[in-house]
């Protein structure tokens, strides 16, 4: 993971930036961050697969956010 999020921001980063325009850049944030919006925060066994993660996934990421905001408030 540590490789993969190093190759990300000293490569793959800076050449999306050099070669894609502003605009486009603002529209692909915004598309990652909807997606971090509704993705759980954890992983979940069993749903491994695209589909299986497109039909359970919203309902883990309520489950999961929702454990996160009780486990902030008790401490």
């Amino acid at each position: 993971v540590l490789a993969h999020a190093e190759h990300e921001e000293l490569e793959e980063f800076p050449k999306l930036q050099q070669e894609v325009d502003t605009e486009d850049l603002k529209r692909m944030a915004a598309a990652v961050k909807a997606a971090e919006a509704i993705a759980p925060t954890r992983p979940h066994a069993g749903v491994e697969s695209a589909k299986l993660n497109f039909v359970v996934g919203p309902f883990a990421s309520m489950l999961d956010r929702a454990r996160d905001l009780i486990k902030q408030a008790i401490g």
